[in-house]
């Protein structure tokens, strides 16, 4: 029986691991989670050099159907129905959502634990698929913490958590240690920051914490001045790479935050009397779980102090999944300050995904207002204002250009297709179909996704009317008349931008699919999409995009219009 050792690294597991190495033993490195955060650095060195031994086996060879993922929280969120924790959060925060057992601290302690877990079912998910792809070999999960059987308990069953290695962490040395570290970390962040004399406040419109070029040139599109734009650049963000986008605008962060004797003194005792207060009802935590919870109050004070010499009328955020968001909203609220965000449009499709159980801004951007409704309303702030907003490919000169006669030809987008065969045949077959007309694939820009097509492109390729486009994908879709998507919000994006548009839904790989709602816009196989066409152009069924519009919540206005109007500014003066 052929044995797989899947290896966790961190401190606990690393000494095993070594002697792995040196006796000869194959073992394949899944994911490094460090116990207690500041060593990841380390481990990620060792863990470069663990890759680089004769005796460990690359992921996608132990494992060759994880080469259909991109990367194992996507297989996860294709495939885990996140509610079946609810319980588990309840459980080790102290009490339910509604009974808010750490006081201000507790939506955000929830979006932490949710947090928690996802990297924790990503691990677990991993090994559920070794089990489930070779269930005559052995496996053994190396480098499990107690919170890992537990949750695999649960979340697989025993079968998988049997084979998991649990260790049982230094807890107390581990969390300990935390807060201390929180707490002298704190003090010296603030104590660095403290200036004699009268500190300037500085003022702008909007400040956001964008550093993306095309995220950045749709703020600059809205403002009638860059100048009133304030980018916060993200800790651990390069300023080099984002500075030549800048242009006339203002590139900043916590760090330039500075603070009287006085007001320093204070941030200090607030952050403490937090620490001490939120460590001690949290302190049965498991290590890395603790330490995303107990630096709460730390983040807390960079933000107000941030605050005090920084003015804004809007924060505007972007992809809003961390725990941190909640902590800014609330200090920007108490300084008078509109908080915004945009959300991604993973949810527009797939549900569910603790990323958005818990937003808490006071105007919330999304794609579709659809599933945030059916889903995730219920577990928001109460300020927060849902806002439906136009694809981000609807710009001015797109909309000019929608009534434009369109090639007849056939547009599929890829993300990381987790089902090659039927991919694979859905090309094939609508290719050989309609062979007078351009079948056009394009694969998501990120190279994990390339990857995962790697199989569907090989297959593919060498059909003479298929074509791999590096094209924009906003534009495949005002050019041409049909595009077929798999599970991203292209496939809603593309209704505003005039395609027929149709989601590729084979049915077998995902456990829930928002898109299946709508009637008739999912298509199981390339010969329902050939009637969906062939209906079409014969006058058989009319495309009822009103129908979608009302159902996705969709708006035909610009995002810029409307963000413009949220912002206070009046409308742009168009000729």
């Amino acid at each position: 029986m052929f044995v797989r050792r899947l290896v966790v690294l961190n401190e606990l597991s690393l000494l095993p691991v070594v002697l792995m190495a040196w006796r000869r033993v194959p073992f394949t490195l899944l994911t490094i989670e460090a116990i207690f955060p500041p060593l990841r650095i380390i481990l990620v060195r060792l863990g470069a050099w663990l890759e680089r031994l004769d005796v460990h086996v690359p992921l996608e060879e132990a494992m060759p159907i994880m080469r259909r993922y991109a990367g194992a929280v996507h297989y996860v969120h294709l495939h885990f129905d996140f509610r079946k924790l609810e319980d588990w959060v309840d459980r080790v925060l102290g009490g339910s959502e509604a009974e808010q057992p750490l006081g201000d601290y507790g939506l955000a302690a929830r979006l932490a634990s949710w947090n928690h877990l996802i990297r924790s079912i990503a691990i677990l998910g991993m090994a559920d698929l070794a089990l489930r792809e070779y269930p005559d070999d052995d496996m053994v999960l190396l480098g499990a913490d107690n919170d890992l059987s537990r949750i695999a308990a649960i979340a697989y069953g025993e079968d998988l958590a049997v084979r998991l290695a649990p260790k049982r962490f230094p807890r107390i040395i581990c969390n300990t240690l935390t807060v201390f570290l929180a707490l002298v970390v704190g003090a010296g962040w603030l104590l660095f920051r403290v200036r004699l004399g009268a500190i300037a406040v500085k003022s702008w419109r909007v400040a956001c914490n964008i550093w993306v070029q095309h995220q950045l040139a749709f703020y600059r599109r809205v403002l009638d001045d860059p100048a009133d734009l304030y980018v916060a650049l993200p800790e651990g963000e390069s300023p080099a790479a984002i500075l030549p986008l800048i242009e006339t605008s203002h590139l900043g962060g916590y760090n330039e935050a500075r603070l009287s004797p006085e007001g320093a003194l204070d941030l200090i005792w607030l952050m403490a009397r937090g620490t001490i207060q939120l460590a001690t009802s949290i302190f049965h935590l498991q290590p890395s779980h603790f330490w995303r919870i107990a630096m709460l109050p730390f983040k807390r004070v960079k933000v107000r102090a941030f605050l005090l010499n920084h003015k804004f009328d809007v924060f505007y955020g972007h992809n809003e999944y961390s725990e941190e968001h909640i902590i800014r909203t609330q200090e920007l609220r108490s300084a008078g300050v509109k908080a915004m965000g945009q959300i991604h449009g993973i949810p527009c499709c797939q549900v569910i995904s603790p990323f958005f159980r818990h937003i808490d801004l006071d105007v919330c951007y999304v794609t579709s207002e659809h599933p945030f409704l059916g889903t995730y309303q219920a577990h928001w702030g109460a300020n927060l204002t849902l806002r439906p907003i136009s694809s981000a490919g609807l710009t001015r000169e797109r909309q000019a250009r929608l009534d434009n006669p369109r090639r007849p030809d056939i547009v599929i987008f890829l993300n990381s297709a987790p089902y090659e065969q039927e991919m694979i045949d859905f090309i094939t077959n609508l290719a050989n179909h309609f062979g007078e007309r351009r079948v056009l694939v394009k694969i998501k820009g990120n190279p994990t996704f390339h990857h995962a097509c790697g199989k569907i492109f090989q297959a593919t390729r060498g059909l003479a009317n298929v074509h791999y486009t590096d094209a924009d994908s906003y534009d495949l879709l005002v050019e041409n008349s049909y595009a077929f998507s798999d599970f991203s919000t292209i496939a809603i994006e593309g209704i505003q931008l005039g395609a027929f548009t149709f989601a590729i839904d084979p049915g077998t790989s995902v456990w829930h699919l928002s898109y299946r709602e709508f009637p008739d816009f999912c298509v199981s196989d390339a010969q329902q999409a050939i009637h969906r066409i062939a209906d079409l152009e014969a006058g058989r069924w009319t495309y009822p995009r009103a129908v979608y519009d009302t159902l996705m919540g969709l708006v035909g206005e610009l995002r810029e219009d409307v963000v413009r109007a949220d912002i206070g500014l009046p409308p742009w003066q168009v000729p």
